[in-house]
């Protein structure tokens, strides 16, 4: 009996088992695509509801009930005003702090009250105390509760005001310092000191205390901007944006009271690159050559821990540079050289002014050292056992001698003669 046997082409029999193969490969690639396609689905679905929850909860906090505390007995009136949202942490750690401040100002004004009874302030009127402490609307994100009060507290005479804010993590149920929320931003207490500079010195609804924009108004916005300061401003947040409240007493009338200024979390991105960013590198530049002026109105130098103002008027009109040396002050040699120059429609024009960070010198000596001079060089400013001096050219650039540029003539004359002597003013040491 014959066997046949059918012969298989070797090409055929690999054909055959790749085709199994790709056709099993193709299920498992197909079932792997859905799992990637069903996870996708499974992770928006819980973003969405995750959402839905926030903006419900968002909701469900703007019907707060308002809690009044209040103690009145003729003379002594004492008040407290605060929200009661029904989210369990947040209402203990407010009615916690209401409850506590209102018993500890009854008991205050109680023992004053009695002090000034006493046979020491004989023949004194006894005239009526209060303290008030009010709030203004919550702002409810998805992330934060931030709720600003302000007390005003009167024992005779004149009052005294004290803002009081709240900020809530409602993720991580606390409240949060400025330092958090700064780092969580990824910015600094000296950027927004900067940027409140700025605000101060520009914004119009400043405008009307700006008549003497350079003058005392300068020195005092250097002032209430120090770091210092700064650590004293109390804060709210907002969704995009944090708002700095302070008592501006240097620039300010007492009847503004407590200003709050409003900072975008977008314009501190500025900040604090600007005045580094806004350093021209130090080579010489020539009259007309193209230069980016810088904007900012305040240079503060962190190396030296000193700051001054300029005018509205220079913005997008100077350029700064940081040379490495300087033959200006020979034969002293500067510690560090800052030169400011004007621009005009970006185009540089020439020096205005080199200021010298010397060390090693006295007040005394450099006072004594410039007396007498042309008035191109002076002293500007002591402290931080430093000395500050500036040099200024003898005379404009000769381009703007002619016709063409006789405008900037007159322009330049006024930043190194009419605006120098209240830059020198508005110095403030850290």
């Amino acid at each position: 009996m014959k066997k046949w046997m059918i012969a298989v082409p070797l090409t055929l029999t690999v054909a055959i088992l790749g085709a199994c193969a790709d056709g099993t490969g193709k299920a498992e690639a197909g079932t792997d695509k859905e799992e990637v396609v069903q996870a996708e689905g499974t992770k928006v679905k819980a973003g969405a509801e995750k959402k839905e929850l926030q903006e419900k909860q968002v909701k469900e906090l703007g019907t707060y009930e308002k809690v009044l505390l209040e103690d009145k007995d003729g003379e002594r009136e004492v008040t407290v005003e605060y929200p009661r949202f029904g989210y369990e942490k947040l209402d203990q750690l407010i009615e916690e702090e209401m409850e506590s401040t209102f018993e500890g100002q009854i008991e205050s004004l109680e023992k004053l009250r009695q002090e000034l009874s006493s046979d020491r302030f004989e023949g004194v009127n006894f005239t009526k105390y209060f303290f008030r402490r009010t709030m203004e609307e919550p702002i409810i994100t998805e992330e934060v509760v931030s709720i600003y009060f302000m007390d005003y507290i009167n024992t005779g005479g004149q009052g005294m005001m004290v803002s009081v804010p709240i900020n809530f993590d409602l993720k991580k149920e606390r409240v949060l310092s400025l330092e958090e929320v700064l780092k969580e931003h990824k910015t600094s207490l000296d950027s927004i000191a900067e940027a409140m500079r700025d605000k101060l010195m520009t914004d119009e609804r400043f405008a009307q205390y700006r008549h003497d924009a350079v003058g005392d108004y300068a020195a005092g916005v250097a002032e209430e901007t120090s770091l210092e300061e700064m650590e004293r401003n109390a804060f709210t947040l907002q969704e995009d944006s944090i708002t700095l409240y302070h008592q501006y007493y240097s620039i300010f009338p007492n009847a503004e009271g407590i200003v709050g200024i409003e900072l975008k979390w977008s314009e501190l991105e500025d900040y604090p690159k600007k005045n580094r960013d806004e350093v021209n590198n130090a080579r010489a530049y020539s009259f007309g050559d193209q230069v980016k002026p810088a904007k900012s109105l305040t240079y503060h130098d962190k190396d030296f821990g000193f700051s001054f103002a300029f005018p509205p008027s220079w913005k997008n009109h100077y350029m700064l540079q940081i040379p490495d040396s300087s033959d200006l002050f020979e034969p002293y040699q500067p510690s560090k050289v800052i030169q400011l120059s004007m621009v005009d429609e970006g185009k540089f024009i020439g020096r205005l002014v080199t200021i010298g960070v010397l060390e090693g010198v006295t007040q005394e000596e450099m006072e004594d050292y410039y007396e007498g001079s042309l008035g191109t060089e002076a002293f500007m400013a002591a402290g931080n056992d430093l000395v500050l001096v500036y040099s200024i050219p003898y005379e404009p650039p000769g381009q703007t001698y002619g016709d063409e540029y006789g405008g900037l003539g007159k322009g330049y004359l006024q930043m190194v003669q009419g605006d120098m002597d209240e830059i020198v003013e508005s110095v403030q040491f850290d």
